[in-house]
């Protein structure tokens, strides 16, 4: 906190090792003061158990991926525990430690389970694979485009990249193989990473303006998800690929539906929110297991604490 007089001089009043919030002064010279404590966490069900739990490991945990069988979340840490670069973890969705892989932002995990995709915060122009039990990181590079996202399609050679190049806005790519070249697929002006239709063939993609699109990887015009709208954001194909799950804000919380993509049905499937509502500011990244019957899905928190301080001068 400081003071500053008619003149302009400033002086420093008093400092915490905390988020403080100066909130009024009284005519007295006493100090009404809110501390905030924020954290992001981790919230999710591991199949056959519709309890859900607290996944969160350390101050700023965000998930990245849920596995298809719904046992493993890929996450970050992007806060104090997490570093400068973040870290990347997996843990077992039955509330299990997690395990630290390394460096970097969590992307995906493969199909085969065996893993896991990283970007760089500091250099996003490649990706890393590593590997969730014995084996060597492998790097891939992308230069060019700054990653966003990085998703394996269900053949397990090509990725899905979302990521921009220098001036331009993001868009989706395809690269085959480690040492493809990424091909654009959409637009620029996608919003959120693509999901990839069980047969390899589709993306769908929320986008900056307008509702969902479904893009054909092999090349062509986006069409709009049947029965969709503006703002929500596809997350899952159903495993016969005729629908699709869509998550959209339900303040305070979130909603999953299907869509019925011939024929634009809407089916209700779960709203989720936290037990513990109190500070809750927002809930989103919802990943789905294949069957959807799993999910792990991200909250913020905000909670304050306020104080009378007496005595300054």
């Amino acid at each position: 906190m400081y003071a500053v007089d008619l003149a302009g001089n400033v002086r420093m009043v008093d400092g915490a090792p905390a988020d403080i919030a100066l909130s009024d002064v009284s005519a007295s010279g006493k100090v009404l003061v809110m501390r905030n404590t924020a954290r992001r966490g981790i919230i999710g069900t591991m199949p056959g158990d519709a309890t859900e739990r607290d996944l969160s490991w350390l101050d700023w945990s965000r998930p990245s991926a849920v596995s298809a069988d719904g046992h493993w979340v890929l996450f970050e840490e992007q806060g104090q525990g997490g570093g400068s670069g973040y870290s990347v973890y997996v843990r077992k969705t039955d509330g299990s430690p997690a395990v630290r892989l390394g460096d970097g932002s969590g992307a995906d995990l493969s199909p085969d389970g065996q893993w896991a995709a990283t970007i760089s915060i500091a250099k996003p122009d490649h990706f890393t694979l590593l590997p969730l039990g014995p084996g060597e990181a492998r790097t891939v590079m992308v230069p060019g485009l700054a990653l966003f996202s990085v998703n394996w399609f269900p053949d397990g050679r090509r990725f899905l990249l979302s990521g921009n190049e220098k001036g331009k806005a993001m868009r989706l790519y395809v690269m085959d193989g480690e040492n493809g070249t990424p091909k654009p697929i959409s637009p620029e002006g996608v919003r959120l990473p693509g999901v990839i239709s069980p047969d390899g063939r589709q993306i769908a993609v929320a986008m900056n303006a307008g509702p969902p699109l479904v893009f054909a990887v092999e090349g062509g015009e986006g069409r709009i998800v049947p029965g969709s709208v503006p703002g929500e954001n596809p997350r899952r194909w159903s495993s016969d690929g005729r629908s699709l799950y869509v998550v959209s804000r339900d303040a305070p919380g979130s909603r999953i539906d299907r869509l019925d993509l011939a024929t634009g049905k809407r089916t209700p499937i779960k709203t989720l929110m936290p037990a513990d509502r109190a500070g809750l500011i927002d809930l989103s990244f919802v990943n789905l297991s294949d069957d959807a019957r799993s999910y792990v899905y991200s909250y913020r928190r905000v909670l304050s604490t306020l104080y009378l301080v007496d005595g300054l001068r």
